[in-house]
């Protein structure tokens, strides 16, 4: 429900025309509420339909136990208030239905300021809260896995097994080039657990020297009593993701392993106490070999990477690059609030013939900068620049001299191929095959154009 900030809400009084809700509804209204009655609890799931903000029940309403109605409109209306009005001599009955559900309690000899005011905060809180969860619900979607982009074989198996891993506490390290989208992939899995309403905090070892490291993770070294909170405590109850974990200090490595092996924080103080955390790692470097050349704690290293993921480099899934850059395109158009832009086929080859260096943050970057050049209504090679201009690498020449038609011609093969494997495996349900593939149902229902694929058997399931 959108809870309004001023005194226009809508309430809804539950009420057997008695001479107090009578009172209650004359109170309101002269401070600029629009306040509604019914007489049956029957007829309040009907009304809340509505959009009321706010709902004022007393606790001995007809011959159902409240605590129990509370629970069923709390069910049905998560985000509506919730007031009830028990008698004096009864006060307990009011903590009882807020620990059902309400919002708070009224006595029915309460003051018209004691009324008013437990309204106006009710509403203050309620709207605060339904703010917090449409924030969360926005974050949680930008985080989706069809944010993991791409047809390719090893994008499809990294999406399968995510998903199959996110609801776990199990630690998890993700292996992969700079820039392959490791934190990403961290952070669509902490949104898809049950941990995502609490933090998601990270810590980047390749951006701190060991005193800061050590500071973040473990506190300062002094007996500072005004502190911040370090990274563990912000975590608690959420995921701690650690990246670029190679870089981290190697004095830093025995102490994380100490952390890890009882999750307990200040230890040997007044202070100490055990946080619930769940662990992800990331590394572009061989930890096995790291730890192998002593240059890497062994103990550490078995506590992180209980299951590894591999993300490979974008080289290694060429067949990605368009989709890819159809959708930092999408994004980038939505960012700026621009005209949308297409990609032409002219422009899908020269980006076909870049060997990604950088993977693909380097490709985001790339669009973002081609889409603030571009000025027409499609974005054209001459749009296209790179931040080197090294050649490809070895392996990648024969595949840059091919034509454009030629490039794009290997592309469609590659993706009709692939998509139409994934529509039979799920026999064309559109919805979970575009789950499956990362990419949008539209998106999905053009490829099929695009490509004319056909079901042989039976009509086509949307």
């Amino acid at each position: 429900m959108n809870v309004m900030a001023t005194g226009k809400s809508k309430l809804l009084i539950l009420s057997k025309s008695t001479l107090q809700n009578g009172k209650i509804k004359t109170i309101l209204e002269s401070e600029g509420f629009r306040v509604a009655t019914t007489e049956s609890k029957s007829s309040v799931i009907t009304r809340l339909k509505d959009n009321y903000d706010l709902l004022i029940l007393p606790a001995e309403a007809d011959e159902q136990p409240i605590n129990e109605f509370v629970m069923t409109i709390r069910r049905s209306f998560s985000g509506a208030g919730m007031i009830v009005i028990v008698d004096p001599s009864n006060e307990l009955a009011g903590v009882d239905a807020v620990g059902c559900g309400a919002d708070d309690y009224l006595l029915n000899d309460s003051s018209p300021e004691r009324i008013v005011t437990t309204v106006q905060a009710v509403l203050k809180s309620v709207r605060m809260k339904n703010e917090l969860n449409v924030f969360k619900e926005s974050v949680a979607m930008s985080y989706g896995y069809d944010n993991i982009v791409g047809l390719s074989e090893p994008i499809v198996e990294i999406r399968a097994r995510a998903a199959k891993l996110a609801p776990t506490d199990i630690a998890l390290l993700i292996n992969g080039p700079s820039g392959s989208g490791k934190e990403l992939l961290a952070r669509v899995m902490h949104y898809h657990s049950k941990r995502r309403n609490h933090r998601f905090a990270a810590i980047d070892f390749s951006a701190h020297t060991t005193d800061s490291a050590r500071a973040v993770m473990f506190g300062p070294t002094d007996d500072s009593s005004t502190r911040e909170p370090t990274i563990l405590e912000e975590a608690d109850g959420g995921t701690l993701f650690l990246d670029n974990v190679d870089a981290m200090p190697r004095d830093l490595q025995s102490l994380t392993a100490e952390f890890l092996s009882d999750f307990v924080i200040c230890r040997g103080t007044p202070a100490e106490r055990r946080v619930d955390i769940r662990v992800m790692t990331s590394t572009s470097r061989d930890l096995s070999e790291m730890v192998a050349n002593n240059e890497f704690d062994s103990e550490l290293y078995s506590l992180i990477s209980e299951i590894s993921l591999q993300l490979p480099a974008l080289s290694e899934r060429v067949e990605d690059i368009p989709l890819l850059g159809e959708y930092f395109l999408r994004q980038a158009c939505r960012t700026s609030k621009g005209k949308e832009i297409g990609l032409s086929e002219e422009a899908i080859g020269k980006l076909l013939a870049h060997h990604w260096p950088g993977n693909v943050r380097e490709l985001e970057t790339c669009i973002k900068r081609a889409t603030a050049l571009c000025r027409g209504d499609m974005l054209e090679p001459a749009d296209i620049t790179f931040a080197s201009a090294s050649d490809p690498v070895e392996g990648r020449r024969e595949f840059r001299l091919l034509s454009t038609r030629g490039s794009s011609s290997l592309m469609d093969d590659t993706q009709r191929s692939l998509i139409s494997r994934a529509l039979d495996d799920n026999n064309w349900n559109f919805t979970r095959t575009a789950a499956e593939l990362g990419i949008g149902r539209t998106t999905l229902w053009r490829k099929v154009k695009k490509y004319r694929l056909t079901r042989q058997t039976e009509d086509v399931e949307a």
